[in-house]
């Protein structure tokens, strides 16, 4: 939220003071909302009580008139503003939902002709489809996750290390410089929590790695905060998993989870039809 209010002061530089008023007050009521919901139901109760007290004749009380006058101006300014806002909010949520479906079909459209393709080639031709599909769904989620700051995609690929002993080796990685490690499924290596993940088909987002619990999270040593794994996994066959992180707290959240696991589904169709004989 600091980002938002440091954007907000900057956009106020050089306007005139009513437009000053309306910012603050659409500041407050997309951030704090509820104390002018409240203060508009105290002030409409108040006029209520000025009015019917405000008296005629003899009796009349001019302050309790300009008091009644002003809570109900309040009132009045309060709703309007509630309703602006609430009118924003909508229009801002519809074309931000027609922005996703624009740049998840412009991503995936590549994706799924190459997949269509497959099933007629030779395995070494499906293989080059893979390594294409794979580079494909990498430079795609950069553009379908637009808030993630600094991402770095990596698709791994499950290989055999030694004889029954598994790792996850980078296939691709788009984004930040730093290469990723390879994940070994042995007990004593942080790689059997994430191949546990893997088999169970869950995916896994966590927000802040600093204070994560979750096993085989490292909280320590890392060039990133956040990160959002998914599994590459089809007909319960395991294939590897997708991951994006961000060394930004707060650029990815568990909506952009959806987004990674469709990229994961999509990559599982693909590994499946490579490898078939």
């Amino acid at each position: 939220m600091g980002d938002r209010v440091k954007k907000a002061r900057s956009l106020a530089q050089n306007r005139s003071p009513i437009q000053r008023i309306f910012t603050a007050i659409t500041w407050l009521v997309e951030y704090v909302a509820w104390i002018p919901s409240a203060l508009g139901g105290i002030a409409a109760v108040g006029a209520a009580v000025c009015w019917a007290f405000v008296g005629t004749g003899d009796a009349y009380n001019g302050t309790l008139f300009w008091w009644g006058m002003g809570l109900s101006a309040w009132t009045v300014l309060t709703n309007i503003m509630l309703e602006v806002w609430r009118h924003q909010s909508r229009k801002s949520e519809r074309g931000e939902a027609s922005r996703t479906r624009s740049l998840l079909t412009d991503a995936l459209v590549p994706i799924i002709v190459d997949m269509a393709r497959m099933p007629s080639k030779t395995r070494r031709v499906r293989e080059i489809a893979l390594v294409r599909i794979v580079s494909n769904a990498c430079a795609s989620i950069n553009v379908a996750l637009p808030e993630g700051e600094n991402l770095r995609v990596i698709v791994y690929r499950i290989e055999e290390k030694q004889p029954d002993v598994m790792q996850l080796v980078s296939m691709n990685h788009i984004g930040r410089s730093d290469k990723p490690g390879k994940l070994i499924d042995v007990p004593s290596h942080r790689g059997a929590a994430i191949f546990q993940m893997i088999r169970l088909g869950k995916s896994l987002f966590v927000g802040d790695i600093a204070v994560s619990d979750e096993p085989g999270v490292e909280r320590k040593g890392k060039r990133y905060g956040t990160f959002i794994s998914s599994p590459i996994i089809a007909d319960g066959k395991a294939y590897g998993m997708l991951s994006v992180d961000s060394p930004s707290v707060g650029s990815l959240d568990e909506n952009d989870i959806v987004i990674v696991d469709v990229f994961a589904g999509l990559l599982a169709i693909a590994f499946a039809e490579a490898e078939k004989q």
